[in-house]
């Protein structure tokens, strides 16, 4: 198994254990994979493994990135 999807999945059981002792859905909470410095390939695995969410926070950075990516994930602009 990649170090990736590992990491997504250990990621999703603390929210469903956070959101559950909080007595919330884990629905109700986005997942946003901060890809700062990290390559093109690698976004692209964690969108297999479930990524909907991207956040960039270099808009030249999220501009190269979406050129290739496009609209398979939800994009945000942070920083």
């Amino acid at each position: 198994m990649s170090a990736i999807r590992e990491n997504l999945e250990s990621i999703k059981f603390n929210i469903k254990e956070s959101a559950n002792n909080a007595k919330r859905s884990s629905e109700d909470i986005t997942l946003i994979a901060v890809t700062k410095t990290v390559d093109v390939d690698k976004i692209l695995e964690a969108i297999e493994y479930g990524v909907t969410d991207v956040g960039e926070n270099k808009p030249q950075e999220l501009a190269r990135k979406y050129d290739i990516i496009g609209d398979k994930v939800k994009w945000h602009l942070i920083g």
